[in-house]
């Protein structure tokens, strides 16, 4: 894991060549109700990053506007250096945390469905990652027969098998019980090409996941409130890890609540 930094925000899109994801003053608005409020971030390429927080907090809004799900109200986005205008599924391959699979296919068909929709799609891969996951006997199953669990790994399979820039994974083991999320684990690890690829995922098995993680960003009532890489969050706490950076992060944001004067930027 590499330590990240915290730097000045970009006032213009000057180098987005060089990073995974940009954010520039993005705001989305849901009617009366704000979602992000004036959010500048960059990732860099080449790492796990991890985007927790809260539930409400804007993790999944986040990662639906990189995916070109929702559009911003205002601010500007960039993907693998390209900006974001509609979806950006070329570039981005998400698993949602919604059910999004057609129940009617079966397993085998929802991987062909996967390879004929998008050109990065790795049959071959798709099937190593069925092995891992235990899938290969549903694989004449309809999605719609299957456990939740079950459908969770078929989405995961069916993601990961992408060779897209970016791999964005909203919950990936939501729905798992315990002895399958080492599986599902293993397979997030052994999927991932970080020579070529970057993973964002959103999670609350904060313990699960920080292993992997190169860099965790903590998401609050809409804002990015705090970021770093991993070696750094656990030689600043001393043991208490990623979860105990978290609850210092949040308390101290909610002291400064009353007057709060965030970054407008960051970089890792």
């Amino acid at each position: 894991m590499k330590s990240a930094r915290l730097a000045a925000p970009a006032q213009r899109a000057a180098d987005e060549d060089g990073w995974s994801v940009v954010f520039q003053e993005v705001t989305k608005q849901y009617g009366a109700r704000r979602g992000l409020e004036d959010v500048s971030f960059r990732l860099p390429r080449h790492r796990v990053v991890g985007l927790v927080g809260k539930n409400g907090s804007g993790k999944t809004t986040i990662l639906k506007l990189i995916a070109g799900q929702l559009q911003p109200t205002r601010g500007r986005i960039w993907v693998a250096g390209e900006p974001v205008r509609g979806r950006a599924a070329s570039r981005v391959a998400l698993a949602s945390d919604a059910d999004t699979l057609y129940p009617f296919f079966t397993v085998r068909q929802t991987f062909a469905w996967g390879q004929a929709l998008f050109a990065d799609f790795s049959r071959d891969r798709a099937r190593a990652l069925a092995d891992v996951l235990d899938l290969g006997r549903y694989w004449d199953v309809a999605v719609g027969q299957l456990s939740k669990g079950a459908r969770v790994r078929v989405k995961l399979a069916a993601t990961l098998a992408r060779e897209a820039p970016l791999l964005v994974l909203d919950e990936p083991l939501a729905g798992l019980d315990p002895l399958v999320k080492d599986d599902v684990l293993q397979s997030i690890l052994t999927a991932i090409d970080l020579e070529r690829q970057t993973l964002i995922l959103s999670t609350h098995e904060v313990r699960e996941v920080e292993p992997l993680l190169d860099l965790a960003v903590l998401v609050d009532r809409g804002r990015v409130l705090a970021a770093d890489g991993l070696d750094a969050i656990l030689a600043a706490n001393h043991g208490a890890g990623l979860l105990g950076w978290m609850r210092a992060a949040l308390a101290a944001g909610e002291a400064a609540r009353a007057a709060p004067s965030p970054a407008r930027g960051r970089d890792w």
